[in-house]
């Protein structure tokens, strides 16, 4: 009797240790998931933010191009793309939540995001409003940089849409 009184108890601690450490991992998954998609939510607000205003200041350069002050000595801002928020975009994405949440066509829109909301985008724009200041683009120079901002105006204004109803659809399930 003494074997088992000491053995059935020791047993049974054991076995109640391991439903605690997974009901509190469980918990803890949980909650944790919580927290990164209200921040990711809140993440996208930003970039929705952040995709207007570059959006207006494409815009501003639209206009500046049709007043063709290229010939002119005026400062011409780059739009700023790497101002893109994408931590809790990239936590998502590295702990596999986004892709419980969302069907492949909105991964792919996001992915799509992050590649052109980069440096190396924000460069090609920067040297796109270059050879069009120094006049570099030949006879079509001041059509071809409208035709290239009138593309990143239209491609800005998806990504807002896109987001937006990324943004809804996390918010509703």
């Amino acid at each position: 009797m003494g074997f088992w009184s000491i053995f059935l108890p020791a047993f049974l601690a054991f076995i109640f240790s391991i439903i605690l450490f997974y009901l509190t991992k469980l918990v803890s998954n949980t909650l944790e998931k919580k927290r990164l998609e209200g921040n990711l939510i809140n993440e996208f607000e930003l970039n929705e933010l952040l995709l207007k205003n570059l959006l207006r200041e494409l815009e501003h350069l639209e206009y500046l191009s049709f007043r063709n002050i290229a010939k002119n000595d005026k400062p011409i801002t780059t739009p700023i793309y790497s101002n893109y928020r994408r931590f809790f975009t990239e936590t998502f994405f590295m702990k596999w939540f986004l892709y419980e949440k969302l069907d492949p066509n909105d991964i792919n829109k996001i992915d799509r995001i992050l590649n052109v909301m980069s440096i190396e985008h924000q460069n090609y724009i920067r040297a796109q409003i270059a050879e069009w200041k120094t006049g570099d683009g030949g006879v079509d120079g001041d059509k071809k940089f409208r035709i290239i901002l009138e593309d990143e105006r239209n491609m800005i204004s998806q990504f807002i849409r896109d987001i937006r109803q990324i943004r809804e659809k996390l918010e509703t399930r």
